[in-house]
C-alpha cells in the first residue's frame, strides 16, 4: 500500500482534543494505526468551526459544534438529543466527504446519526466502523427508565448497532454481544493509556492518600467510601485521606447528611472538575486509587478508563473488580474487595511495609504497559483495519 492511501475520518461524541476521556479513546485508536498507510482526521462534537484544521499531537481535527452550548426550552433541547449529528451529516455532504473518505469511525454514535451513516456506507460505498465502548442502564439517564433518553438508548443497541459489520469493543460483554452474527468483524480493545511512567511514590507510614478520579453520578458508591473514612482512620496508626477530583463539595452535600459531613469532612478533600494533566500529577503523588462499581450492565459493558490510568502511573487500585477489569486485577497490581470494603481494606492494609507497597507500585505499570499500552494494541487494531479495507 502507497503512504497516506486511506483517508479515515473518526468522528462521534467526544470533545478534542483532551476535554474528557472520549477524546483520549480516540486518539490512542489513531496512535495504534498509526503508520503511513493511513491518514487520520478528527471530527469532534466539541464546540468550534469546522472550517478551521487544527492539529494536536500529530493528528488534524475540527470542532463541529453539535453539542448544546447555551440553555433553549424543553422542546429543543429533547429535538436536539434526538437528532443530535444533524450538523455533522451537513458538513459531511457540503464537503463531499463521503467521497473522499475510505473509512468513517463512529465513536458511540447517536441512533438517528449512526443510522443514517449506515444508509450513506451503501449509498457511496465507504467502510465504516463503530467503535462502541459502554452501554448505559436505563435509570442512570435523565428522564430515568421510562424517559426518552432510555428509549434512545435502547433502539441504539438493540437495532442500529446490530447493523455494523466492523466493531471495536471495549469490552468483553460487547465483544460477545456483537459477535452473535455472521460476518462480522471485530476487535476487543480496553481502555488504553500512552503515557506509561515508571515513577514510583513511596509508602508514607503517616499517611495513605487514596485518589478517586471521575464523576461518580449513580454509578460509582461513592458514599459508602467516604462514609468509612472514619472508622478507617480510628483502626490505623497512620492517616488515611481521600482525594476526590470530579466531585464538588456542593456534591458531597447532597449526598450526606449534616452529620455525616461533620463525622467526614476532616478526611477529604474536594478539588473539582480538573484538567486531565491535574488528575495524572495527583495519581503519580497517591497511595492508591478507587474504584467500586455495581455489577450492572454498565460496568459490565465498559472498561474503566480511571483503572488504566491509574496502573499507568504505577498506582495500584481499590476495587470490586466487576467486568472483564476481573481479568487484570490481582494482589500485586489491587486490593481486590468485596461488599465489605471497610473489612477488606482493613485486612489488606494491615501489616503494609515500605517493599511491599513498591513492589505493587511496579506490578501496576507493568500490567498497564503489558495491556494497556499502545504499543501492546497496535498489530491487533492494524489486523482489525486491514479486514475492514478487504
Amino acid at each position: 500500500m502507497n503512504a497516506l492511501s486511506y483517508k479515515i475520518l473518526y468522528t462521534g461524541a467526544f470533545r478534542f482534543p483532551d476535554l474528557d476521556a472520549a477524546a483520549t479513546r480516540v486518539q490512542l485508536v489513531g496512535k495504534c494505526l498509526g503508520s503511513s498507510e493511513y491518514d487520520i482526521e478528527y471530527l469532534s462534537w466539541e464546540a468550534g468551526d469546522p472550517s478551521e484544521i487544527k492539529e494536536y499531537s500529530g493528528f488534524k481535527y475540527r470542532n463541529i459544534g453539535e453539542f448544546r452550548v447555551k440553555d433553549v426550552n424543553f422542546l429543543f433541547r429533547i429535538l436536539g438529543f434526538l437528532f443530535i449529528g444533524r450538523k455533522t451529516l451537513k458538513w459531511l455532504f457540503l464537503n463531499k466527504k463521503f467521497r473522499d473518505v475510505n473509512v468513517f469511525i463512529l465513536y458511540n454514535p447517536p441512533s438517528f446519526f449512526a443510522f443514517f451513516m449506515l444508509v450513506f456506507s451503501k449509498i457511496y460505498g465507504f467502510k465504516i466502523v463503530l467503535d462502541s465502548t459502554e452501554w448505559y442502564e436505563s435509570e442512570h439517564l435523565p428522564g430515568g427508565k421510562y424517559g426518552i433518553a432510555a428509549f434512545e438508548n435502547y433502539i441504539r443497541m438493540s437495532f442500529v448497532y446490530k447493523m455494523f459489520r466492523n466493531v471495536i469493543c471495549i469490552s468483553d460483554y460487547l465483544y460477545e454481544y456483537y459477535s452473535n452474527r455472521p460476518c462480522v468483524n471485530l476487535v476487543f480493545l480496553p481502555a488504553l493509556s500512552d503515557f506509561c511512567s515508571d515513577r514510583y511514590g513511596s509508602f508514607v507510614n503517616s499517611k495513605i492518600s487514596i485518589v478517586y478520579a471521575g464523576n461518580p453520578g449513580k454509578k460509582d458508591k461513592l458514599k459508602d467510601v467516604v462514609l468509612s473514612l472514619p472508622e478507617l482512620n480510628s483502626f490505623f496508626d497512620f492517616e488515611v485521606v481521600l482525594d476526590l477530583y470530579g466531585p464538588t463539595y456542593t456534591y458531597l452535600e447532597e449526598i450526606l447528611t449534616d452529620d455525616e459531613l461533620d463525622l467526614t469532612s476532616k478526611y477529604f478533600n474536594c478539588f473539582g472538575r480538573v484538567s486531565q494533566d491535574k488528575v495524572i500529577e495527583a495519581y503519580s503523588k497517591a497511595s492508591f486509587s478507587l474504584l467500586l462499581r455495581e455489577s450492572k450492565r454498565y460496568a459490565l459493558a465498559g472498561f474503566p478508563t480511571k483503572v488504566v490510568e491509574s496502573w499507568a502511573s504505577g498506582v495500584p487500585v481499590i476495587t470490586n473488580a466487576v467486568g472483564c477489569l476481573k481479568n487484570y486485577c490481582t494482589k500485586d497490581n489491587s486490593i481486590i474487595v468485596g461488599e465489605d470494603v471497610i473489612f477488606d481494606v482493613k485486612n489488606a492494609l494491615k501489616g503494609y511495609d515500605f517493599n511491599t507497597y513498591m513492589n505493587m507500585r511496579e506490578a501496576s505499570f507493568l500490567t498497564a504497559k503489558e495491556f494497556f499500552s499502545v504499543g501492546s494494541n497496535s498489530s491487533k487494531v492494524c489486523f482489525f483495519m486491514r479486514k475492514v479495507l478487504e
